[in-house]
Parts: structure tokens; C-alpha cells; sequence
């Protein structure tokens, strides 16, 4: 699996750039028929994480994850990190929405916090469930 940032980001240049070099470098490390020391990786799914402003960041949300066990980390890790710190009230609150739609979606009632997630790539699976 791999993470990444949004496709558009006008108040972050650099996170579109990063998201482009990470889609290209999976294509890379897939790609068959190149010769390399090195067998090709496959195709791991892609993920967007959110941004902190989706509207203006082309994000639409189609995976929602529960994160209420871990979530006394994440906002000890942003509250670390000093660029971070006015964001744990921003994203606490955005937590709590996310679990809101995760319960409504089909989530366990316990979810008290989630992220969102946008896949770049079409999930695979055997069946629909």
C-alpha cells in the first residue's frame, strides 16, 4: 500500500509534485520488461490521505478507516511536531465527522474517530461486499 498526498493543492506546491513523483515511481517499480537486479514489485494500491482544506484540494473520499485505537497517538505526533500543532484541534474535530459517516456507512458503532482515504486506482477484488 501507498500513501500519498492530493492530486491539487494551491497553498502547498510541493504536495501535487510529491503525489505526481509517487504515482510514477509505482509505475516504475511495476513495470515488466525492464531489465533490473530487481523483480517488479507489483501493483500496490494508492492511496490520498486528506488534506487539511479537500475542497480546494480536489479530494473526494471513498475509504474511511477507524483510527479510535491509535488516536491519542496521532495527535500527540502532531502536537510534536511544531508546524503540526494548530492542526490536532482541526483534525480532532474532522476525526469525529469522519466517524460520524464511517458509523452511517456501515462502520461498527464503537468508531469514535476516522480518517479518509481517496484511492487513485480501481480496487480489485473477488467479490462485491
Amino acid at each position: 500500500m501507498v500513501l500519498t498526498h492530493a492530486k491539487a493543492d494551491p497553498y502547498n506546491y510541493d504536495h501535487p509534485v510529491a503525489a505526481d513523483l509517487t504515482i510514477r515511481a509505482r509505475a516504475v517499480a511495476q513495470a515488466l520488461g525492464r531489465e533490473s537486479e530487481y523483480p517488479p514489485l507489483g501493483a500496490p494500491p494508492v492511496f490520498r490521505f486528506e488534506p487539511h482544506q479537500p475542497e480546494m484540494c480536489e479530494f473526494k473520499p471513498d475509504v474511511l478507516v477507524d483510527i479510535t485505537p491509535v488516536f491519542s497517538r496521532k495527535t500527540a505526533a502532531m502536537a510534536a511536531m511544531g508546524s503540526q500543532e494548530h492542526l490536532v484541534r482541526y483534525y480532532s474535530a474532522l476525526a469525529e465527522r469522519r466517524a460520524v459517516q464511517a458509523v452511517r456507512n456501515g462502520g461498527v458503532p464503537g468508531i469514535r474517530y476516522a480518517e479518509a482515504y481517496q484511492r487513485v486506482f480501481p480496487q480489485v477484488s473477488d467479490l462485491l461486499s
